[in-house]
């Protein structure tokens, strides 16, 4: 029997090993076919000393059942299900899923064959479950004293992890290279020293290259050649600094063209921070700077125009502060640039002026609409000058709201002269007013003497024997005095007329007038037997009765005065529609005009012909009615062929 200071000097191989040498120190081994650790053989104890106390992950497989023993680095293989019972017993118990496999591997070994192999796939079920576990292994005989070969010694690294890792980085690479070949960029990859080693499918549809092309610093051939050594010195910067790459320059294309690039290149660290590859995009800007030269030539059209316009000229930005304001508001204001941005115009309103048009400028910015002002502003000798204001909204190229411009026209004189316009229409207005007030007044009040002389006439011609000569004498003072009476009268008329057609306005036939008038004036249409023509494509207006029978009376009466005595008097009533206007053409072949004539008929009291009666005062009153309802009348007139008046009659 041994001492136990003997028993623990014979179990030395078992010493140390952590939870794994603890756990084989503590076992039974007696119900194992190895028996108690005393007694096993000199080549086994030897190397599960050496397996207990090695860092790397060690495993004995022992005799012809594979006695299992094994170390704390080995024991995380075995998961959460396999440890610890797999100690001490047969691998077919631990490693049944994967027997088939291992089985013949073993029986070489112990046969005299080692093997090894690197990332070693067995599908193990360790954890409850199965999946896939990866090894770098190797398989070596364990030789007994006598020569023959008692076990197995498995050293292994386990590379599941690191496989995944790899897998999930392929497939993250993978993605990530459909992703970027499929995004509108040129895209590359570089390592940290710069060789490209991968470009994405735009890269070579645009350049028209290979991949073996482009290779490294094959790049340099789709580089402008002017471009390229600034190109380069940067690059080089960055790859020595590990900093950001930012440049814009051109590359060419498949056909030879070169359009612009914005390239950015991000360096990409591992989780040491370790810089280990380069991440390059190219994106095609061409448009953009063709878009931004455009608008910095347009803005600089703009801007010698609005330095060479007297118009004043402003823009503000999206948010009503000014941006600009051309020398006109300087020259105005006598307020340099520099203060009329930093202060703004609305100090140089005049405050009647400033609210109401600060309203409208803020109410434009917020519904982004045209506006329109007028205001006075403060010149540079203390005097308010009228503008008017107009304001546009400008818009980006993506057609958002980027402000207003706006310009503002001095309408100084403009008002001075609606002003004076006003004054005298006043003045117009009042003598007008006085000129009715007096005919009214002469009117009624020379009628009252005339009916009397008429009347002390009449009572002398009573009892009264006339001779020829006094017969003459008697018969020109009454023809006066009747001529005196029609003159009354018409002045008479034409104070009426100023304030008449606006009360009797009525649907009328311009044909069932015209029948009227010739009704009333059949002495005279029996005395001339003229044509009387009517094309009424319109017939109807709305109008006053009195004044359309008084246009109609007057223009067919003189149409038969004035007639020629050369021919049949022929006269042509016709009507058409133009929009809100309906249109009265009176066209006669009488005597004419001449063009100095034409203007004098539509005066009071003129009479261009003397062969007939009249007061020269028919044309006036009709004129007066046609322009007080809002139309005009025209005459278009030729000495031997007629006369032609164009009545413009306001519909709205």
């Amino acid at each position: 029997m041994q001492s136990s200071s003997e028993t623990t000097n014979n179990l030395y191989f078992l010493s140390g090993g952590g939870e794994m040498g603890e756990l084989i120190r503590s076992k039974d081994w007696s119900h194992t076919s190895l028996g108690e650790p005393a007694n096993w053989p000199q080549s086994l104890q030897t190397t599960v000393a050496m397996v207990l106390n090695n860092p790397f992950g060690m495993y004995i497989a022992w005799g012809s059942e594979y006695i299992q023993l094994y170390n704390d680095s080995f024991r995380p293989i075995l998961g959460s299900i396999k440890h610890p019972q797999a100690l001490g017993i047969s691998s077919s118990e631990t490693f049944g899923e994967i027997r088939d496999t291992i089985g013949p591997l073993f029986e070489g070994v112990m046969n005299g064959n080692p093997v090894r192999f690197s990332d070693f796939m067995v599908p193990l079920n360790r954890n409850g479950y199965v999946e896939e576990c990866y090894f770098d292994f190797s398989y070596s005989p364990i030789i007994k004293t006598n020569g023959k070969i008692g076990g197995i010694l498995v050293t292994v690294i386990e590379t599941t992890y690191k496989r995944k890792s790899e897998k999930a980085l392929k497939e993250s690479e993978e993605l990530f290279r459909t992703m970027a070949d499929n995004i509108p960029n040129l895209a590359w990859m570089a390592n940290a020293d710069g060789w490209i080693y991968w470009y994405n499918k735009k890269w070579h549809e645009y350049t028209g290259t290979t991949s073996e092309q482009m290779e490294g610093w094959g790049w340099q051939s789709v580089h402008h050649p002017d471009e390229l050594p600034a190109v380069m010195d940067k690059w080089q910067e960055s790859i020595v600094s590990g900093k950001p790459f930012e440049m814009v320059f051109p590359l060419k294309g498949a056909k030879g063209e070169y359009r612009q690039f914005l390239t950015r290149v991000l360096p990409v660290h591992d989780e040491e921070g370790k810089l280990y590859q380069w991440f390059g995009s190219n994106t095609d800007i061409t448009e953009q700077i063709e878009t931004e030269q455009s608008l910095k030539e347009s803005e600089q059209r703009f801007r010698t125009i609005a330095e060479a316009t007297d118009i004043m000229i402003a823009t503000a930005d999206e948010t009503s502060n000014a941006t600009y304001f051309n020398k006109a508001w300087v020259d105005l204001t006598g307020r340099p640039m520099e203060e009329l941005l930093q202060f703004g115009w609305a100090d140089l309103v005049h405050d009647e002026d400033r609210d109401r048009y600060v309203n409208i400028y803020l109410d434009a910015f917020k519904k982004q609409n045209p506006f329109t002002g007028e205001l006075r502003v403060l010149n540079k000798q203390g005097e308010y000058n009228w503008v008017l204001s107009k304001g546009m909204p400008r818009l980006n190229p993506d057609g958002s709201f980027a402000g207003y411009i706006s310009s503002c026209v001095d309408i100084t004189e403009r008002k001075r002269n609606e002003k004076s316009l006003e004054e005298k229409n006043y003045e117009l207005i009042k003598i007008n007013t006085d000129l009715d007030n007096f005919i009214y007044t002469a009117s009624h009040d020379l009628s009252a003497p005339i009916s009397n002389i008429e009347g002390l006439m009449d009572v002398f011609a009573e009892g009264h024997d006339f001779n020829e000569e006094q017969e003459m004498l008697w018969e020109l003072m009454t023809n006066s005095i009747q001529r005196f009476k029609a003159t009354i009268n018409d002045l008479s008329e034409v104070s009426k007329v100023q304030h008449s057609g606006k009360d009797d306005l009525q649907i009328l036939s311009f044909c069932q007038i015209l029948r009227e008038v010739q009704l009333d004036i059949s002495t005279l249409i029996d005395v001339y037997d003229p044509i009387i023509e009517g094309n009424f494509k319109v017939d109807e207006i709305h109008y006053s009765r009195k004044n359309l029978r008084s246009v109609i009376y007057n223009l067919l009466s003189n149409s038969l005065k004035y007639s020629s005595p050369d021919r049949k008097p022929k006269v042509r009533f016709a009507t058409e529609k133009q929009g809100n206007t309906i249109i009265l053409k009176v066209a006669d072949n009488g005597l004419g005009l001449r063009k100095e004539e034409q203007n004098k008929v539509f005066g009071m009291f003129e009479r261009v012909h003397h062969h007939t009666k009249g007061s020269g005062i028919g044309l006036y009153m009709i004129k007066r009615m046609i322009e007080n309802a809002g139309g005009k009348i025209e005459l278009e007139s030729e000495i031997g062929v007629g006369s032609t008046f164009t009545i413009y009659f306001n519909i709205e």
